[in-house]
């Protein structure tokens, strides 16, 4: 009878003891779940707070209405056929005195200013208005002595997984849509550039090559290059590079 007994006992108690680690481990999930929500709360509430802190400026930028579509790229003619600048730069600089530019790709996808740091980490983790962000801002790397005046340009934005900044750049992966979609514009406060994109690269982020120039083109007879430059997660460090000649209007 006391073997019975002891038999009973020590079964009632192991299975108390799984009845109390189930527990825990209900709790430990519950933990876990609210844990990853919030976490996923945090970095949604901080990509449309970037992304509605770039819709602002994008909204006042605007001194004229652009076309969206590719193949309208760069038609905004004035009366006497001179190209019109459709940024407004004194609303942009006075936001951020280091504004060099403005870029419009994809279709209006890319819609960003650009800016000319002194170095090439502080606009990884800052936006425009130099407030901390995981979205950045376009920048023109550090070394640059005159941006989109230079032999190359060199602009990095991130590769958000929003679809923001940069993210459009991957389209141009696809050789049909490279082929529909060959032009982008840059505007700067003194030119209206349209831009042929005659090369794109994958590359390693070690590794980005100096461009080759298009047929026919030399840095003693003025030409320019602009490269767009953004994060590819192919391989490891690997960075999708876009190479373009620049066109003035």
């Amino acid at each position: 009878m006391k073997d019975k007994m002891s038999s009973r006992e020590r079964n009632r108690r192991t299975d108390e003891k799984v009845d109390m680690i189930l527990k825990v481990l209900r709790i430990l999930v519950g933990i876990m779940i609210v844990a990853i929500a919030g976490v996923l709360i945090f970095f949604g509430i901080r990509y449309r707070s970037a992304s509605k802190d770039y819709e602002d400026i994008r909204d006042k930028a605007y001194l004229i209405e652009t076309p969206d579509a590719s193949d309208q790229i760069g038609q905004n003619i004035d009366e006497d056929g001179e190209a019109v600048n459709p940024i407004d730069f004194e609303y942009l600089c006075s936001i951020n005195d280091s504004c060099v530019g403005y870029i419009e790709a994809c279709g209006g996808d890319i819609s960003y200013p650009i800016v000319h740091g002194d170095d090439n980490s502080f606009y990884l983790k800052h936006n425009f208005n130099k407030e901390s962000s995981s979205s950045g801002c376009l920048f023109v790397r550090a070394d640059a002595i005159e941006p989109f005046r230079d032999y190359v340009t060199y602009v990095y934005g991130h590769n958000m997984k929003d679809g923001s900044m940069f993210r459009s750049l991957l389209k141009y992966k696809d050789e049909e849509y490279l082929e529909e979609n060959p032009y982008f514009m840059i505007y700067t406060p003194g030119e209206v550039l349209k831009c042929e994109i005659y090369s794109v690269l994958v590359v390693d982020e070690a590794n980005i090559p100096e461009p080759a120039a298009p047929e026919g083109w030399s840095p003693a007879d003025g030409e320019r290059i602009v490269e767009l430059i953004t994060c590819e997660y192919s391989g490891d460090n690997t960075r999708l590079v876009i190479c373009a000649k620049i066109l003035s209007l």
